[in-house]
């Protein structure tokens, strides 16, 4: 009765009815209901057949699981009489045949999208476990790249085909075979546009590129085995390369495992080093720039996930620098070099990448730590003289300031061989570019950077003290106009400590200033502990906070 329903129902309902005789084919079929499959082809609707058989074979179909193993063996010819055993059915004999041709035919003769996108639906979950001759012929395959032209509904469902068809386990030799064959690298190219932006819906590239990771981690261990001819090891990276540069970060994003991969080849093959490292660093650099209104806002879900592609991109330039550190180190001097003059005029998506490249440098070196290691370079110290000798310092968007700052004490060995460049930033530190930024997060990240600054330098900062001294002061005695944390006022009277008790500062000198710092918060206690405000007993927590933050304050000076 169900199946000989003919009048159109909701989806909603479609789905019902195609759950019930799901339900009654799965329980019924294999032993008593034989001609199920061919009732449900040929004397029922064809959407309503195609929403039970879609549900019938979804892999997380509820049924009872070994009635579904029973069924699919069935569907694939396995007898399931034990007096059968042994009896081998031809591929295109069996009831999985049937189905497929059904669907061939019935796309053939109706164009309807909703009928397209479940007949899709239906192969990708026949795709993993039917005979593979049923999907690998001229007609299934030229099919699914066809779809890869239609719409997204199409499109996608197409595209997914293909990737559970190559996800299949079978041994290298069967794997490459199914490429040759198939020829779905060349013919991925040549149906979905990666090159232009837009051309193909983005739905579709993403998933192209979802394909194009998984095939291309299955693929390079047949490669390295010499397994895999170079004409299909080309047609992946130029799959990949399309993929990994395209201007979007779910499309790019979705390869960075693959990049993965290879970066990890490179390191075991010089020569596959000197090929790939150089196409892969000109794109690393380009996606690590931040897109043209990128704001800088960490609380914006959008921008926060662009943070996240980003971090998976440092996070792959270090394998790439343990795979060719030199090669990396000239692409740095290069990118720096290619910024105009000055510096401090460049855009800020440019110039933040290229400062990305020096901060994170160390981090792929080895020998461990990478820190102490590149500071023996030449060439690394030669470009960090270089950037402090520059006018970057003045850059007008505060997160390049940071990022310098950042460098500058990571990388603070290179005062200690080039004492004339230290005023070239503790200067911009200490002042309206740093310390007293009208942005907090440059004032707040200042404080703390000036604090690791000093105690890494404390030896050689001697003539720098008033330099720092009252770029503190003068942000301190403006609390209204440079407002801090309590973190970060420790941080600067921590500095000070260490800088008047251990940079050689004589007795007059000391007092001098400690009493400029101090005076501020002196007065600020005295006038707290004098104040008549009725609102002080209504509020003895806010008071004592303020309390304790200037005494906590002072306190912290005698850490030096």
């Amino acid at each position: 009765l169900l199946m000989s329903l003919k009048k159109r129902l909701s989806s909603h309902l479609e789905i019902k009815v195609g759950v019930l005789l799901a339900n009654l084919i799965q329980k019924d079929f294999v032993l008593s209901w034989h001609s199920a499959f061919d009732e449900l082809l040929h004397k029922t609707d064809p959407i309503l057949c195609l929403r039970t058989l879609d549900i019938l074979f979804e892999a997380s179909y509820s049924g009872a699981d070994i009635s579904r193993r029973e069924i699919k063996d069935a569907l694939r010819g396995i007898p399931l009489r034990s007096d059968l055993v042994g009896v081998q059915i031809q591929a295109e004999q069996t009831i999985s045949a049937q189905i497929i041709e059904w669907l061939l035919s019935l796309l053939q003769k109706n164009k309807s999208n909703n009928l397209h996108v479940l007949s899709l639906s239906v192969i990708k979950r026949m795709s993993s476990w039917i005979d593979l001759s049923l999907i690998i012929n001229e007609r299934v395959m030229a099919l699914l790249f066809r779809s890869l032209q239609q719409g997204v509904d199409i499109a996608v469902p197409a595209m997914e085909c293909l990737s559970e068809l190559v996800g299949r386990g079978m041994d290298a030799s069967k794997k490459v075979a199914l490429f040759y064959e198939t020829k779905i690298l060349e013919n991925i190219i040549a149906h979905v546009n990666l090159k232009i932006l837009d051309a193909s819906p983005v739905e579709v590239v993403i998933e192209v590129a979802k394909f194009v990771n998984v095939t291309g981690i299955e693929l390079i261990p047949i490669w390295e085995d010499r397994q895999l001819a170079e004409a299909l090891w080309c047609q992946l990276l130029d799959l990949f390369f399309l993929c990994f540069m395209y201007d979007d970060i779910d499309v790019s994003g979705a390869v960075i495992p693959l990049a993965y991969r290879m970066a990890v080849s490179m390191e075991k093959k010089d020569s596959l080093c000197r090929y790939l490292l150089p196409q892969f660093l000109v794109i690393l650099f380009q996606q690590m720039k931040y897109p043209m209104n990128f704001q800088f806002d960490y609380d914006d879900d959008d921008e926060a996930e662009e943070e996240v592609y980003r971090t998976e991109l440092r996070k792959l330039n270090q394998r790439l620098i343990r795979a060719g550190p030199e090669t990396c180190l000239q692409f740095i001097g290069e990118a720096l070099s290619n910024l105009p003059s000055p510096i401090s005029t460049s855009k800020t998506r440019d110039v933040e990448a290229a400062l990305r490249l020096v901060y994170h440098y160390c981090e792929g070196i080895r020998p461990s730590p990478g820190l102490k290691t590149v500071m023996k370079n030449e060439t690394f110290c030669a470009i960090l003289v270089a950037l402090h000798r520059s006018d970057i310092a003045l850059h007008d968007h505060r997160e390049v300031l940071l990022l310098y700052y950042d460098i500058a004490v990571r990388y603070a060995a290179i005062f200690l061989k080039n004492r004339e460049l230290l005023e070239k930033i503790l200067v911009p530190l200490s002042s309206n570019r740093g310390l007293q930024h009208v942005h907090p997060r440059v004032r707040s990240r200042s404080c703390y950077l000036m604090l690791k600054l000093i105690k890494g330098l404390t030896k050689i900062m001697r003539q720098y003290v008033e330099t720092v001294v009252t770029g503190i002061y003068n942000l301190i005695v403006n609390p209204k106009t440079y407002p801090l944390d309590s973190d970060d006022v420790l941080y600067l009277f921590e500095a000070i400590g260490i800088l008047l008790g251990k940079t050689g500062l004589n007795e007059e000198e000391q007092k001098q200033s400690i009493t400029k710092v101090m005076i501020p918060h002196v007065h600020k206690i005295e006038e707290l502990l004098s104040t008549t405000d009725s609102n002080i007993s209504t509020d003895l927590d806010e008071y004592g906070k303020m309390l304790s933050e200037s005494v906590a304050a002072i306190a912290y000076l005698s850490k030096g």
